[in-house]
């Protein structure tokens, strides 16, 4: 214990000794500038000097801002253990190169700590001392002094100088995004709308060049900003304004191509409309590959050769006899018993193309004098693909006659004999088309 006591006498001594607070940084108001040049400050054979610059700074190396001579790296102090520490972290943030100096940290609080865990551990703890690593101030100003000293000197025209290429790169980076904000805004108004001139060769087609002009997209080139510069390390002040100056330069050049014109894509073919929808039209469709961005609207055609038909059946249609009326309109079956007696359907034909679907045992009664929708031609068992027709045009519609008819029989109850009513009619493909 005795031992104990002489040793925290003796560090806290050394503690009150080694205290020292570390100087703040005092170099001046920097330049208003929005855009930076940083310089990486290193030790040469010369002594220290700026050794290239760049508008972007690495975590790798000592990269100062030049408008202000600011460190772009960490320059707090870190508390922490030498040696090989039982407890705590290890110093590892010490770099000359960075000047930050590792050492010693002999405070109240630090010391009590040290004692204890020296007697704790038998003394191997005492192989870690408290330490710290802090930032050298004065060295890293006595090294801003002498690079920035040759760096002045090695302008033509000294400390002027070297602030007017500060504050140029600003002025020259300043017009790039102007003109680059400037320009993008200009081409981020609205592109320019199709104007479609339809040509209808099918001779059927009822719909207009608003369907086709949705088929057309105009799209915008892909605009990033360039920072070329971030990355590349240029060997003097001057160079690196001469390059950016360049390098947005071709940027501005590159920008104004893209500006120029707007990508243009089309469905150059194909059908108009779901597959299965009635009247779809077989098409093709032409449009340029981009259009100047100065223009408002461009050119584009639209061909509609033929039109494909599916489920085509007579919109209305009636057969009578003195009995009963059967009406079929827009597929649904309706049939009136126009007698004073019960009528029972029993079953029911639809002609079509050809084709014959039957619907039996249907046995549905209807009173005197009423009427009732008995089925839809849509729950028949009918072969669609016989009233189906593809690639039409109005010439071969005009041609083509199809068959369409019902057939129902049925029983008049007072008379119990069985009767039929039948129709079928002959229709042009035309006239179906035109009544859908």
């Amino acid at each position: 214990m005795k031992n104990l006591i002489l040793l925290t006498i003796f560090v806290v001594g050394l503690a009150g000794c080694a205290s020292n607070s570390p100087q703040d940084l005092r170099i001046g108001k920097a330049l208003e500038l929005t855009h930076h040049i940083y310089g990486k400050l290193e030790n040469t054979d010369a002594g220290f000097r700026f050794t290239s610059f760049s508008d972007g700074y690495s975590s790798s190396g000592a990269w100062v801002r030049m408008s202000d001579f600011r460190p772009m790296w960490k320059t707090g102090r870190e508390l922490c253990r030498l040696g090989f520490p039982l407890v705590g972290e290890a110093c590892n943030t010490g770099d000359k190169e960075l000047f930050r100096d590792e050492g010693l940290n002999f405070t109240i609080g630090s010391t009590v700590g040290y004692i204890i865990v020296s007697a704790f551990t038998f003394g191997v703890g005492a192989l870690s001392p408290p330490g710290e690593v802090v930032f050298n101030w004065d060295h890293y100003l006595d090294a801003i002094d002498e690079a920035s000293k040759k760096l002045k000197g090695e302008t033509k025209e000294g400390a002027n100088r070297y602030e007017k290429t500060l504050v140029l790169f600003d002025s020259v980076m300043d017009a790039y995004e102007s003109s680059f904000d400037r320009i993008t805004r200009e081409y981020d108004k609205k592109p320019p709308a199709p104007e479609v001139t339809l040509i209808d060769k099918s001779g059927l087609y009822k719909g207009t060049s608003e369907y086709f002009r949705k088929l057309i997209v105009v799209e915008r080139n892909i605009i990033t900003k360039s920072d070329a510069l971030t990355g590349k390390y240029i060997d003097s002040l001057d160079n690196l304004v001469k390059i950016a100056n360049e390098r947005n330069q071709a940027a501005i050049n590159n920008l104004i191509q893209k500006t120029s014109f707007f990508m243009v894509r089309c469905d150059k073919a194909g059908y108009l409309g779901d597959a299965n929808y009635l009247g779809n039209a077989k098409y093709s469709l032409s449009c340029p590959s981009k259009v100047s961005s100065e223009n408002s609207r461009f050119k584009a055609e639209a061909i509609v050769h033929s039109i494909n038909y599916r489920k085509l059946f007579p919109v209305s249609f009636q057969a009578v006899d003195k009995n009963i009326t059967l009406t079929s309109v827009d597929g649904a079956i309706n049939i009136a018993n126009k007698t004073d007696s019960f009528v029972t359907i029993e079953s029911m034909s639809f002609y079509h193309n050809g084709k014959v679907a039957t619907l039996h045992k249907m046995s549905i009664e209807l009173p005197p004098g009423s009427e009732k929708v008995i089925t839809r031609i849509s729950a028949l068992p009918i072969v669609w693909d016989r009233i189906s027709f593809l690639d039409v045009t109005k010439m071969e519609a005009s041609r083509k006659k199809i068959e369409y008819g019902f057939a129902v029989k049925y029983k008049v109850v007072d008379t119990d004999r069985e009767k039929t009513l039948l129709k079928i009619h002959s229709y042009r493909l035309v006239d179906l088309i035109a009544l859908r």
